[in-house]
């Protein structure tokens, strides 16, 4: 499988969606400084302890260097199954996808309340002793605090809502779909800002560990 594209840098660290982690990546950034800089990753040099650069290496007028683990090319993959929780915003059949959701732990700090701008914490039912409850339904916070001392009495009725201690919880279905990205990471160091970028993405169809060429015969 092949991929070509082109995007427009940041100076921001950027995570490429390609759809598939390739096996190899080029990136060829036409720098502001009128040159081209070329960026080479190979994913089974860092799966194979090649660690010195695992995060790929550069040529830069003609030098090559490698890239230091901070600031080169890696691996990103975020798919998986995700839970639609309505949008903060209200809008009818808009969702925010949450990823695995946690279970519910007692006398536990959550922050995160549902707003107009940002989903809260999602957990999945759980008894006091931590045994999550498959009911189908999940619960989102919409005020933070911590966690009652036992667990509620969880409601069963999609938009009920439940006190525990300080907390309010409010029901969800547990509506799952397959989401997420896979492609590659970049440190803000591959990229300039507003610098047109190319990229050349390849995923092997097979790939071959041929071991000790010593042991070839003819």
């Amino acid at each position: 499988m092949i991929k070509t594209g082109n995007f427009v840098g940041t100076a921001a660290a950027i995570n490429l969606d390609i759809g598939f982690v390739p096996d190899w990546f080029r990136l060829i950034v036409a720098s502001g400084n009128n040159d081209v800089i070329i960026h080479e990753w190979f994913r089974l040099m860092g799966e194979a302890g090649q660690a010195d650069i695992a995060e790929g290496w550069n040529s830069d007028e003609g030098v090559t260097t490698d890239n230091v683990a901070t600031a080169g090319i890696s691996a990103y993959d975020s798919s998986g199954v995700y839970v639609r929780i309505p949008h903060p915003d209200g809008t009818r059949n808009k969702y925010v996808g949450v990823s695995d959701p946690a279970n519910y732990a007692i006398s536990t700090a959550y922050s995160n309340a549902r707003s107009t701008t940002a989903v809260g914490d999602v957990v999945r039912a759980a008894s006091t002793a931590g045994v999550a409850e498959t009911n189908g339904l999940v619960y989102e916070c919409t005020n933070s605090g911590t966690s009652d001392s036992a667990a509620p009495t969880w409601p069963t009725t999609p938009g009920e809502s439940v006190a525990d201690n300080d907390m309010i919880w409010i029901c969800r279905r547990e509506d799952t779909f397959m989401g997420g990205f896979k492609g590659v990471s970049l440190a803000a160091a591959m990229t300039e800002d507003s610098i047109e970028s190319f990229y050349i993405a390849v995923k092997a169809d097979q790939n071959v560990d041929h071991g000790d060429a010593a042991a070839f015969t003819v």
